[in-house]
């Protein structure tokens, strides 16, 4: 019997109705019923309750069959559609085809506003369209998603969303930040995995997503110049040193000086074929984009470097800028070179042409108006001109040197594991510049030093430390202590810093006494060092000590007397415990989970 039987245990109406289901058969939606059911049909106990009394009972099941009980009727359908029953529920979907309209309808009548996007064949825009009040979007895994799926999805302002999770995307770079500074309230950013995004993406981040609060830059391909951004030292000569001013250029977010923009961009004298010609075969030209000017030659004539290399390298592979046309008609070059734009290639076609006359070729100046996702093809900005991609300019705010404002100053979490090319200059501009931080992930940051994590102590309200397999010492412990700025910490991760030993569990013991999660994982500690540890920390629920090969009973016992709040235990691959020493802590009164295995507790 199902559940919506023994919720109206009366037979079943017949009715002509149409069920459509999501493609994530989470989520149903009907269609209005072809016959008009009669009162007689609706009598019944469950019926004459009170819609308020409904809307209670049908908060006890799950997803799946509040979907299947709004197909009973309308009566039910309209009590189920209230969107307090669907309140914090994720939508999971499949976007393998279009036309969805009316599941996006459905989601959004119900106030359902976070989506999970498991698998991705379509475009994001009917999505992001139709359920423009998205507050969560979730496309991990997502392989296929490419900066130009987002440009697509993200053409409007997007003030509700405030997650995004792009978690393994791995196709997405730089450029896609900009393109996602469209939700200026975002709040959660999700980027691990992603290894295309640099240094550039996280000055797009500081510009255009002033109000993050989490950021996850796992496997991230940034450096300390990077962090530098986020923490808002940003200045037009920061800029111009580390070669972001002309990235900020070619995006359209900063203005070029005049005086650089007339001598480095003319208009293109571009040879087009007469298609009234049969015997020319040509192939009609897309845009092109201009040429920079270059110096006079050596006969003081005006020449571009373009013609110079058809001339010299003519009948061999060249790169587009090598590959354009002269840009004077005065300029020695064959006429019967075609620069043809076939999607984001360009290509050579030489024209048949047996009388030789030049009257078949007509000289046009062109402007490009190349822009991206044309029906002439994708191009990357990197490549166009600063003045290319007017589209994508006219849509974003200008830079104005010395008033716009960079910077992250309300985040809280920052997860920059595995990110190896970070090192103690990025510490000291996360402690003089993002003062909310709460937590920060250092995990296989291997060129971080006891020096460096000094700097953290500048940090009022950072609470969680993880510096799991960094290259750290009992000293660097010792520098997390200044000031007395160790006890405001309650989680501390140093598991697999071999290098720390007793020492640094003094130095635990005797400043960070607030702790309520340690992990000490393959540390070189003994017994001595665990007691210090157990009689200075009673606030402690959750200890991580696989594979220190050093510790027996006596540190169990110590642990069992003086920590009565302890939880959860890890000791895996350590030899020298015996049953015995398990007995004494599964007799503690909060115990939970004592592990033995190949896990590590969190």
């Amino acid at each position: 019997m199902s559940v919506c039987e023994k919720l109206c245990p009366y037979p079943a109406v017949e009715t002509n109705v149409s069920l459509k289901m999501s493609e994530s058969h989470n989520f149903c939606t009907t269609t209005e019923p072809s016959t008009t059911l009669s009162d007689q049909d609706f009598e019944g106990p469950i019926m004459t309750l009170y819609p308020e009394v409904m809307t209670h009972i049908f908060k006890f099941l799950d997803v799946r069959d509040r979907g299947r009980a709004a197909q009973t009727c309308k009566y039910w359908r309209d009590t189920i559609y209230q969107k307090s029953i669907w309140r914090g529920i994720e939508a999971k979907m499949h976007l393998r085809k279009s036309g969805n309209q009316i599941v996006y309808q459905s989601l959004s009548r119900r106030g359902i506003h976070k989506v999970q996007v498991l698998s991705l064949k379509r475009s994001l825009r009917e999505l992001v369209s139709g359920l423009n009040t998205i507050s969560s979007l979730k496309l991990s895994g997502c392989y296929n998603v490419t900066d130009w799926t987002l440009s697509s999805a993200f053409t409007l302002v997007l003030n509700n969303l405030t997650t995004l999770d792009l978690s393994l995307c791995k196709q997405i770079s730089d450029v896609s930040l900009l393109t996602i500074s469209r939700a200026p309230n975002l709040q959660t950013l999700e980027l691990g995995g992603c290894c295309q995004i640099s240094d550039r993406g996280l000055l797009l981040i500081s510009w255009g997503l002033r109000k993050l609060r989490r950021l996850n830059c796992r496997s991230c391909s940034i450096t300390d110049m990077g962090i530098s951004f986020l923490a808002g030292e940003v200045t037009e000569a920061h800029l111009r040193e580390s070669r972001m001013h002309d990235f900020l250029v070619k995006l359209g977010l900063l203005d070029e000086e005049p005086s650089k923009i007339s001598q480095s961009y003319q208009p293109v004298v571009v040879p087009m074929l007469n298609h009234h010609n049969s015997q020319n075969n040509g192939m009609p030209l897309g845009p092109l984009a201009k040429i920079p000017r270059q110096d006079n030659n050596e006969n003081g004539q005006q020449q571009c470097a373009l013609c110079r290399q058809v001339e010299l390298t003519s009948g061999s592979s060249r790169s587009r800028a090598q590959i354009l046309v002269p840009r004077t008609a005065h300029h020695m070059v064959p006429n019967n070179y075609l620069v043809p734009i076939v999607g984001n290639k360009v290509g050579r076609k030489r024209a048949s042409s047996t009388s030789g006359n030049s009257s078949s070729v007509k000289h046009r100046v062109f402007y490009s108006e190349t822009m991206m996702g044309t029906k002439h093809g994708v191009y990357q900005t990197s490549n166009l001109p600063p003045k290319e991609n007017t589209k994508m300019k006219d849509s974003f705010p200008k830079i104005v040197p010395g008033v716009t404002e960079f910077g992250t100053k309300e985040l809280r979490h920052l997860v920059l594991q595995d990110c190896q090319k970070l090192t103690d200059d990025a510490l000291a501009s996360i402690g003089n510049g993002l003062e909310s931080l709460q937590s920060i992930n250092l995990s296989f940051c291997v060129h971080l030093s006891d020096t460096g994590l000094k700097h953290l102590t500048r940090l009022e309200k950072l609470v969680d430390i993880n510096l799991r397999s960094c290259e750290i010492t009992d000293a660097g412990l010792a520098g997390l202590n200044e000031g007395g700025k160790g006890n405001g910490l309650s989680a501390l991760d140093i598991s697999f810093c071999d290098k720390v030993g007793d020492n640094g569990c003094t130095y635990i013991a005797h400043g960070m006494t607030n702790l309520t999660s340690l992990s000490l994982s393959a540390c070189e500690i003994s017994d001595t060092g665990l007691c210090r540890i157990a009689q200075a920390l009673p606030l402690l629920h959750t200890l991580n000590l696989g594979q220190c090969a050093k510790i027996t009973d006596s540190s169990l016992q110590c642990i069992a007397d003086k920590c009565p709040k302890l939880k959860y235990i890890d000791l895996y691959g350590c030899p020298n415990i015996t049953p015995q020493g398990l007995n004494l802590l599964m007799t503690m009164a909060h115990m939970k989970t004592l592990n033995l295995g190949l896990w590590h507790l969190r």
